[in-house]
């Protein structure tokens, strides 16, 4: 397994689009948050809100990380997609029949990396936020630092399982476009739908999880469902 996830690692990131995307992740996410932040700063001034508004960072971050998740989906496919793009995915399989371990060497590399982003930009992000509302901040009773911990925490969480998901979806879909359109929808779009059946989608549970809620099971489901869904399909199609 090791010796695979070796050989996929060094293959992902030999690359530029992965390097870009992976960029793309870390700014898009600080950013978006901030500048949510600052629409709270300027409703206040304009008189949009009472003086004395005050809003916790989670509820900026929130809305980011859900942007940041259709960016990530995009780093997530690509060692997937790529190679049934270029055709490489028969030699990949003859190398290693057990296209399980190729899957799952794949998703090892997305996930490990959607990790560490989630982290860094989820604590970044915060840090951001705080220092943008100012006075409008919540108090955090635990200082600053701790919150900020704990939303990169959160944050890689769930960049980490919407990686899970969306390679298991590009396994299945084949297709870079289509794999995009459907995590998209599945991990941002879901949350058009009505409370009650949001809150099972991906996109529910990220935005419930991200604001401080309980730990986000229906992801997880998604998550084990996709990739085990993908395990299957791959044994049992051609590449």
């Amino acid at each position: 397994m090791m010796a695979a996830v070796r050989a996929e690692w060094g293959r992902t990131w030999s690359v530029r689009a992965p390097w870009v995307t992976l960029a793309a992740v870390l700014v898009t996410v600080p950013l978006m948050a901030t500048v949510l932040a600052n629409d709270v700063v300027h409703a206040v001034s304009t008189g949009e809100l009472p003086p004395g508004t005050s809003t916790a960072p989670a509820v900026a971050l929130g809305p980011a990380v859900q942007l940041g998740l259709v960016v990530l989906a995009a780093l997530a496919m690509h060692p997937v997609t790529t190679e049934y793009a270029t055709g490489t995915a028969r030699l990949t399989f003859q190398a290693e029949p057990r296209r399980w371990l190729v899957l799952a060497a794949k998703t090892t590399v997305v996930t490990v990396t959607a990790l560490l982003a989630g982290v860094a930009t989820g604590t970044a992000a915060t840090f951001a936020v705080r220092a943008f509302l100012g006075v409008h901040a919540a108090p955090a009773p635990d200082g600053a630092l701790a919150e900020a911990l704990r939303a990169g925490l959160r944050t890689g969480v769930v960049l980490a399982l919407a990686a899970i998901l969306t390679a298991g979806i590009a396994a299945v879909v084949r297709h870079a476009v289509g794999t995009l359109a459907l995590a998209a929808a599945l991990l941002a779009g879901a949350l058009l739908l009505p409370d009650p059946v949001s809150r099972w989608t991906p996109a529910g549970a990220v935005a419930s999880f991200v604001e401080g809620g309980g730990a986000p099971w229906a992801l997880v489901a998604w998550a084990v469902v996709g990739f085990a869904a993908a395990a299957g399909v791959l044994e049992r199609r051609d590449a």
